[in-house]
């Protein structure tokens, strides 16, 4: 090792620690928040998703990190102490962006957008302040500063960023009475923990190796420091823009600085001149049996869980560089040793994973082997670094469709948005002993689904309502076919079947935020439909042919553009839409004998005015089409406000769904033709 690598490990050390200690936060696990104190809602989640850690919320780097999702809104976060709360204090960071805190009473929202440096309660106009921002809620009244900024029953708090990752330094939420009942100190928690000693080790290494290898060296160095640069929310806008909902985005941050290293590393076993072994004995017959030896118990592992279809390709993919031994006279010995990873990885992964990094590391030998190659055998060695650059994206595709990828980027799932054209029902259950009534419900995830109640799929308001019935002597089959995403419009298309899978007598309809709220494209779905029946035959074809690649799944999901909810996106299903959509589902279902109950969904005070003319078309269409009804659920349900009957916006809580069964549950009854459960009493 030279003076001059010498040097590059004294540099890179000290720009590795650097680097951890302001950019390690991205690649470090994350803190969760405590569930026992925070209840963290998050929007749009994946069923698969089993765990928050690491995804919108976290607490890393010294801030409690709130991160807006890529196609969904940020993260709420909402005190487990039901408290009425007497005052909020947090400060932010410099760099953080906006914070959206709401105080929301019984029949009263404030919201307060807070900025490091001003604030403001929405519509208004800013405000400068001097950290910490602070807030009290005394005698009825918001204050700030002393000052009222309106009128509040006793309130709970809800946090959530507003377009860039907000960074909380430090939180503290009271009591009316002024004792602290929640405490966040993410800078006290942090400290001592930036990875610096692992920060400085990779920054010698790596400086090291850049300038022992020259100015190429230093050119490859660029790309870990720029990948260690990368921020949190970009690593978690590649999760979700690519669905690696199983990947966490510390995980992600990871594995990208770990293939940052490759060039570098590539330069630095060329200039070693270890890449390939030397020239063969003239005796190879002992080099041939263990390259034998070791491909067969690498496919002998590899097959250990049946797959054995694929031991004789894969035994001729590992005994392929016996082919460039011989034609460029190299030590087969030597180059099995090289060689040895690549049987790991096969060994270890298995056929459909392993193969991609074989073949990925072999290629690596190739390039950094390849001036002795070319002087040996440029032919082979030509041809070599050609069939594994040609293997490597058909190992790629191989490797996702053997793991979750398979899944993930399944075209055929994505296009459907989570599979809404499925007919199986999230849940269903039955009772009685003699002929039975069959309800249908069908809705977005306030209905059904794994949103606000998670692996619970009885918690939701359909099964409460069964319940209720069958409790009172009901005879009575009941489907839920509501899940995340579903509007009027993928309901309208799926109806038919719907209808003729379950035969209902009654359906319930419980839509309206999907289709006005959610903007995730420049097109409305109807049009989106016209545009894809629009297309030719040989447009078709060669997407059908592009859609069983999960490469190419992939790629489109990184090209496919983040949508602006507030500027650029239109509803997905506008109101005359699913007018026309509701008109259909009505037609259908009378002409198979069920009656429609329409529900608009209940949402918070300070959506009602945005839901309102959707709860309108669905009263007229009521009083208009027959065999359809109504129940107004926010005007029943609006007496009961101060249990708290939302998560967010929409969707309902435990109580919220317990009310609207008990809300429900007589005109279902009554609608369907079972006997009627006791009515409840009003509000206490």
């Amino acid at each position: 090792m030279s003076r001059r690598a010498l040097a590059g490990a004294v540099l890179g050390g000290g720009l590795g620690a650097w680097l951890a200690g302001t950019a390690g936060g991205a690649f470090v696990t994350p803190d969760a928040l405590d569930p026992a104190r925070w209840n963290v809602i998050v929007s749009g989640r994946d069923e698969s998703v089993v765990s928050q850690l690491g995804r919108g919320t976290q607490v890393v780097g010294g801030a409690l990190v709130l991160t807006p999702h890529t196609f969904r809104r940020s993260d709420q976060l909402v005190p487990r102490d039901g408290r009425a709360l007497g005052g909020v204090a947090l400060t932010l960071a410099p760099d953080s962006g906006p914070v959206m805190l709401r105080l929301r009473g019984e029949g009263t929202l404030l919201a307060i957008e807070i900025a490091p440096d001003a604030w403001r309660v929405l519509p208004g106009g800013w405000t400068p302040y001097a950290a910490p921002f602070e807030v009290r809620v005394e005698g009825g009244e918001a204050r700030v500063g002393g000052a009222s900024i309106g009128r509040t029953a006793p309130p709970t708090l809800e946090l959530s960023a507003k377009e860039e990752t907000a960074r909380i330094l430090a939180l503290r939420l009271r009591d009316e009475a002024g004792a602290d009942t929640l405490v966040e100190d993410p800078v006290a928690a942090w400290r001592g923990r930036a990875p610096l000693a692992l920060g400085a080790v990779l920054g010698m290494i790596a400086g090291a190796a850049a300038l022992w290898t020259g100015g190429g060296g230093l050119v490859a160095l660029a790309v870990p420091i720029g990948v260690a640069l990368v921020p949190h929310a970009a690593w978690l806008g590649l999760v979700e823009r690519l669905y690696l909902v199983r990947l966490a985005p510390y995980e992600l941050a990871r594995a990208a600085l770990a293939l940052a290293f490759a060039p570098l590393f590539v330069g630095a076993l060329a200039r070693s001149g270890r890449a390939m072994p030397g020239e063969r004995p003239r005796r190879d017959a002992l080099g041939t049996a263990a390259w034998v030896g070791v491909a067969g118990l690498a496919a002998a592992f590899a097959s250990r869980d049946g797959a054995w279809a694929w031991a004789p390709l894969g035994l001729g993919v590992l005994l392929a560089p016996l082919l460039l031994a011989r034609a460029a006279r190299l030590d087969p010995v030597g180059l099995l040793v090289r060689d040895l990873p690549a049987a790991a990885a096969v060994a270890a992964l298995g056929w459909g994973p392993g193969l991609l990094p074989a073949v990925a590391w072999r290629l690596v030998l190739l390039v950094a082997g390849a001036g002795s190659l070319l002087r040996r055998a440029p032919r082979a060695a030509a041809d070599g670094v050609f069939v594994l650059a040609l293997a490597l994206p058909f190992a790629a595709e191989l490797a996702a469709r053997s793991t979750w990828l398979d899944t993930a980027w399944d075209t055929a799932r994505l296009e459907g948005d989570d599979q809404w054209r499925d007919l199986t029902p999230f849940w269903e259950g039955a009772c009685g002993s003699g002929p039975r009534r069959t309800v249908l419900y069908a809705g977005g995830s306030s209905t059904g689904g794994a949103y606000q109640f998670h692996d619970e799929p009885d918690a939701f308001f359909p099964s409460r309502v069964h319940a209720r019935l069958c409790a009172a002597g009901a005879s009575l089959r009941t489907t839920n076919h509501g899940d995340g995403g579903r509007d009027t419009f993928t309901l309208s298309r799926t109806i038919e079947g719907l209808l003729a899978a379950e035969r209902p007598d009654l359906v319930v309809v419980y839509v309206g935020v999907n289709d006005l709220l959610s903007a995730t494209s420049l097109l409305t779905r109807a049009e989106r439909e016209a545009q894809e029946a629009a297309q030719g035959a040989a447009m078709r074809g060669f997407a059908a042919l592009g859609a069983r690649s999960r490469l190419v799944a992939g790629l489109s999901l990184l090209a496919r553009p983040a949508i602006d909810q507030e500027v650029d996106g239109v509803s997905d299903v506008p109101l005359p839409d699913a007018e026309a959509n509701l008109r259909r589902i009505a037609a259908a279902a009378r002409a198979a004998g069920a009656t429609v109950l329409l529900v608009p969904e209940h949402v918070a005070p300070e959506t009602t005015a945005v839901m309102a003319p959707y709860a309108a078309m669905e009263a007229r269409l009521a009083a208009e089409l027959p065999g359809v009804e109504l129940v107004e659920a926010s005007a029943a349900l609006a007496p009961y406000a101060a249990e708290g009957l939302l998560f967010d916006r929409n969707h309902l809580s435990r109580a919220g769904t317990e009310r609207m069964a008990e809300l429900l549950a007589p005109r279902v009854a009554a609608l369907a033709g079972l006997a009627s459960p006791p009515v409840a009493d009003g509000p206490g």
